[in-house]
């Protein structure tokens, strides 16, 4: 059986009563009380008007004296005066107090508890208008458990809802682990409970944060399953097919590390699949961000639907912007183009490796490695002027972080009837001396 006298406790019960406490224990402060705020002699060394007791003193019984220095608490205020220990003066207010009898310390049971309340703080604060109380701490929630809502008060909890540093429109979970009843001579009860506060994700964002992994492990589903690029492997014909029709027949293997094999991409909300080529969308430090997806026939040209090529659902925690499919890791140069067929043209018909940045506002916002000197923007050919203008936002970011820009345009006119020409119809055209064209 233990026993003990809390002082949190004791400190709790004489908050606003040490006027009372002082009139019992402390009668040398009698005319300090009289003129609470104003200077008096100090009841220890004596003098004019060196000492005083704050207005609000009854709170917690502060004082000071400007020779024997200033006290911070009631019990602070005893030990000086009456030459009292701290736990000397804690057991005598605890007494006075009833929390204890005369010389003995009350008994403390302390029980277990599985009290739990979850839900958003629609009050946190000592001034609750609803509950009409300004001197208790008050914490209102909505409660998820119950559907009701629920105030709960107290020193304990507002210590450690402080230490949280919670605040209204939180979603926090509470839990009551002990309950501790404290009871005065004059059968007055008293208690004291041990809180645990966390901050949970509002249910919104839960949802959402549950969505995006199941994105995040499609993303790499999709890649794992698919197959290396073997290029003389039958298996992997309408691939093969569809590089040679785009005249990247002769690629190195080596380059298409960031490129796989689907023998089975399906269509959404439908059951019919189509082959694909998977393109690996990284960013700058080469994790897997998304993931690319050509939709092909089996004689190896895009499949006819509203939208051949696509990119995953990109989760809501990460984002595209600044990454690329990566066709060669870079040393000093670096060659960047829109699409992915581009890209693999400029590594054809110059060696360069070159990251495909998927769209124009792609090729704005790319991120370029530390080690890379100097870039070479192959730019698309529109009769809007989109390529163009984004190639040299590009080359203008990049010479103002202090790297060598140079874009490279298509040397050829627009054909007629068409919205613009790229490097990859430069390379179906005229083979690899059209590159060497736009050197000349």
């Amino acid at each position: 059986m233990a026993y003990r006298i809390d002082i949190s406790v004791v400190r709790q019960v004489a908050k606003g009563q040490w006027d009372r406490i002082f009139s019992r224990l402390a009668p040398a402060l009698k005319q300090a009380q009289e003129h609470a705020g104003k200077h008096v002699p100090c009841p220890v060394h004596g003098g004019k008007d060196a000492f005083r007791l704050f207005p609000d003193y009854s709170v917690n019984g502060a004082c000071v004296c400007n020779t024997c220095g200033s006290f911070r608490d009631g019990f602070a205020t005893l030990s000086w005066i009456n030459g009292w220990t701290f736990w000397k003066s804690l057991e005598a207010v605890a007494s006075e107090l009833g929390l204890i009898a005369k010389g003995v310390s009350q008994q403390v049971p302390k029980q277990l508890t599985s009290d739990i309340w979850r839900g958003v703080i629609l009050y946190v604060g000592r001034h609750d208008i609803a509950s009409g109380s300004s001197s208790d701490f008050v914490l209102r929630l909505y409660d998820e458990i119950s559907t009701s809502q629920v105030t709960l008060k107290g020193a304990d909890l507002e210590k450690v809802c402080k230490q949280k540093s919670v605040k209204i429109s939180q979603r926090i979970e509470i839990r009551r682990v002990t309950n501790e009843n404290f009871r005065r001579s004059d059968e007055y009860p008293f208690g004291r409970c041990t809180w645990q506060v966390s901050i949970v994700k509002d249910k919104r964002n839960w949802q959402k944060d549950k969505a995006d992994e199941r994105y995040h492990q499609y993303i790499e589903r999709l890649w794992q399953s698919a197959c290396p690029v073997r290029l003389h492997s039958a298996t992997q014909e309408p691939l093969m097919l569809y590089l040679k029709h785009r005249g990247l027949a002769l690629i190195d293997e080596e380059r298409l590390v960031n490129i796989r094999f689907n023998r089975f991409c399906r269509i959404l909300d439908s059951e019919h699949t189509f082959p694909g080529m998977i393109a690996a969308v990284r960013d700058i430090a080469g994790r897997l961000v998304n993931v690319h997806s050509t939709l092909l026939t089996e004689d190896g040209f895009k499949a006819a639907v509203e939208v051949p090529k696509r990119l995953c659902k990109q989760p809501s925690d990460s984002t595209i912007s600044g990454c690329a499919i990566h066709f060669g890791e870079p040393k000093k140069v670096l060659a960047l183009a829109e699409g992915i067929e581009t890209a693999l043209s400029v590594v054809v018909g110059t060696g360069l490796p070159c990251w495909s940045c998927i769209s124009a506002n792609g090729l704005i916002s790319v991120q370029i490695p530390p080690e890379v000197e100097h870039v070479y923007i192959y730019a698309d050919k529109d009769r809007s002027g989109v390529g163009q203008e984004a190639a040299e936002k590009l080359r203008q970011r990049l010479l103002s972080d202090g790297i060598h820009a140079d874009i490279v345009s298509v040397p050829y006119a627009i054909p007629t009837n068409t919205k613009g020409i790229d490097w990859n119809d430069v390379l179906v055209n005229y083979g690899q001396l059209g590159f060497s064209k736009s050197f000349g």
